[in-house]
């Protein structure tokens, strides 16, 4: 057998067994998504609260990237500012 076709014939096994394990996992991992109109446990209590047209207070406390708390008009002073706080 030539090298080239031993090599083609290496690559599609591999791939057959590493894609045929990877599928057999994902169906017997036991772990299933919930359905689209349940919220997850540790969602449970997370929502949206919409204050449109309010203003943001500027002694509104965030924290920064080290864990220190901050005060979001530190930032900005007088400027206006639009906070879209996306994940």
């Amino acid at each position: 057998m030539s090298s080239k076709k031993y090599n083609s014939l290496s690559v599609f096994v591999l791939s057959f067994v590493l894609l045929t394990a990877s599928a057999w996992g994902q169906i017997n991992s036991g772990v299933m998504s919930p359905p689209a109109n349940t919220r997850p446990p540790r969602l449970e209590n997370v929502g949206i609260e919409q204050h449109l047209d309010a203003q943001v207070p500027p002694d509104l406390v965030f924290r920064d990237e080290t864990g220190k708390t901050v005060k979001l008009g530190n930032y900005f002073g007088q400027k206006p500012l639009i906070l879209n706080l996306v994940y």
